[in-house]
């Protein structure tokens, strides 16, 4: 049974991905079109580190709201 869901992109692919076309894009030897698709694909992948940074952060707030006490230096 073939499967519909879309693989999902990890935080370190989409970045490396990232860092390749701003590459790309900054050596100044692509075509409008072709800079153009790659800001398009930069922009998506961008939109995806965001997105795993904000579940990140999320999941850290949730943690430590589960599991540590405020400090507090007085009350010792």
């Amino acid at each position: 049974m073939a499967s519909n869901t879309k693989k999902e992109v990890n935080f370190e692919s989409a970045l490396e991905e990232l860092e390749k076309l701003l590459s790309d894009m900054e050596n100044g030897e692509l075509s409008l079109d072709e800079s153009i698709n790659k800001f398009e694909r930069a922009k998506q992948c961008l939109d995806i580190c965001r997105k795993k940074l904000d579940d990140a952060q999320l999941r850290i707030n949730k943690i430590n709201a589960d599991s540590l006490e405020p400090f507090n230096p007085d009350d010792e």
